[in-house]
């Protein structure tokens, strides 16, 4: 009987132990759940900044690309009135007028 009651007691021990041990393993694995939510909220924090970096980028580059357009076709404008001023002047010194041809740099002296 004293032998029954050693293995009761040995497998009663043993189950505590164990029951210790899964109650250790299930802390441990609560706290690496909690690091892991903590660090996939720091991560998805990180990606709503990256992701507003983007967006204001994008804009920003939106905005110059605009600029740029506008100065490309204020240039172009320049380019076909200094053309059309250069024909004018073309035809001026092309009449013979003395008068129209004097201040006309595009006149060549004759």
């Amino acid at each position: 009987m004293k032998d029954n009651l050693g293995r009761k007691y040995d497998k009663a021990r043993k189950a505590e132990e164990e029951k210790v041990a899964l109650k250790d393993e299930v802390q441990l694995l609560q706290l690496a759940l909690n690091t892991s939510r903590e660090e996939e909220a720091h991560a998805n924090g990180e990606v709503a900044t990256l992701k507003l970096q983007m967006e204001t980028t994008m804009t920003i580059a939106h905005v110059e690309r605009e600029n740029l357009i506008s100065e490309r076709d204020g240039a172009r404008h320049a380019v076909v009135d200094l053309v059309e001023l250069r024909w004018d002047a073309s035809a001026k010194c092309n009449t013979g007028n003395p008068d129209a041809t004097g201040d006309n740099p595009w006149c060549e002296p004759r």
